[in-house]
């Protein structure tokens, strides 16, 4: 599983993608290096987190 997990992480690179993800820098259609996964952690760290997401459900 290792040794194909980088090949597999990547996304197809994409006309639209290009176009609506502002030339990949998108979290959806980035490609995966390091600015993917510290988009990734801010994303969950402040998107996701308990406190915020119970705040959205209840308002």
């Amino acid at each position: 599983m290792k040794t194909n997990d980088l090949s597999l992480a990547n996304r197809p690179k994409l006309l639209s993608a290009e176009i609506v993800g502002y030339n990949y820098t998108d979290i959806v259609f980035s490609l995966y290096s390091e600015y993917r996964r510290q988009m990734r952690s801010i994303c969950i760290l402040e998107l996701l987190s308990a406190k915020k997401v119970v705040f959205r459900v209840y308002s």
